[in-house]
């Protein structure tokens, strides 16, 4: 699990990256995606469907059906992904936790979490699903032999 990201988000991060690896040609079904990044089907369900619900993907019925995106990955950027998942404030909040933590009355890593909050902003907003998704396919393959390995499902 990452430091920043809930499990949702990063099982949301990761389908769709690997939606966009897959090219725009065929659906790609949620079994696949389960299966291939060992994500919880359930779950994965829940979090695809708030990607449809968002515009982000469609859904397509059917046996031969799946999951596409709706615009092109270049189009799509982590921060749209990230605030469907998350909410607006995602990155709100003291990072230490501490309560009324603001500007006026800063923690000891106040200054330090406003700054890395731009720069993660800044980073989010310009990356864009096929810059990421590039070169993915031979990495999902790594992970999934590594999940194998693992015993996991």
């Amino acid at each position: 699990m990452s430091i920043l990201l809930s499990r949702s988000c990063e099982y949301a991060i990761q389908s769709i990256l690997y939606i966009a690896s897959m090219g725009n040609d065929t659906p790609v079904q949620q079994r696949e995606i389960s299966k291939t990044l060992n994500i919880p089907s359930p779950f994965l369900g829940k979090i695809l469907q708030s990607l449809v619900h968002s515009k982000i993907l469609v859904s397509q019925k059917g046996k031969s059906g799946g999951f596409l995106l709706v615009k092109p990955a270049k189009e799509i950027y982590l921060y749209e992904i990230m605030k469907i998942v998350e909410g607006d404030n995602f990155l709100e909040g003291c990072f230490l936790g501490f309560p009324g933590c603001n500007d006026d009355a800063p923690c000891p890593l106040h200054n330090h979490w406003k700054k890395a909050k731009e720069n993660i902003l800044e980073l989010l907003k310009k990356s864009n699903l096929e810059e990421l998704s590039k070169g993915l396919e031979s990495k999902i393959r790594e992970i999934a032999k590594l999940c194998n390995i693992s015993g996991e499902k």
